[in-house]
C-alpha cells in the first residue's frame, strides 16, 4: 500500500505543527512525529478507523482515526492500494462543519 497526503492534510500538519511549536518546539515535535506514525499505521490496517456517514459518498468511503489521545482525527480513504489523508481536524469540530472543505 501507498500513502498519500492531500494538499490540504498537509497544510493541516504544518499549521498542527506551528500552533504547538509556539507553545513547546519539543511538543511539537513529538506530535508532527506522532501523526505521521498514525498514518502510517494505515498502511498496514487501513479499516481501523471509523466510516463517517456524513462525509462518505457512493464512490468515497471517508473513515476517522482518532489519534493524539483523543485530540485530533485522520480523515482518510482508502481505494486499491492507496490510502489517502483527506484532513486532520480538531475532534472538538463537527463533521457537518468539515464536508465543505473536504475535496474543495
Amino acid at each position: 500500500m501507498r500513502l498519500r497526503w492531500t494538499r490540504k492534510a498537509k497544510y493541516d500538519l504544518n499549521t498542527l505543527y506551528e500552533y504547538y511549536y509556539l507553545k513547546s518546539p519539543r511538543v511539537a515535535s513529538r506530535m508532527y512525529n506522532s501523526v505521521l506514525e498514525e498514518a502510517e499505521r494505515l498502511l498496514h490496517s487501513p479499516n481501523i478507523g471509523v466510516k463517517v456517514e456524513e462525509l462518505s459518498t457512493e464512490k468515497l468511503q471517508i473513515h476517522s482515526l482518532v489519534i493524539l489521545n483523543g485530540l485530533y482525527k485522520l480523515l482518510y480513504a482508502t481505494d486499491n492500494n492507496k490510502v489517502a489523508i483527506y484532513r486532520i481536524c480538531s475532534c472538538r469540530q463537527n463533521p457537518e462543519s468539515t464536508i465543505f472543505t473536504l475535496f474543495s
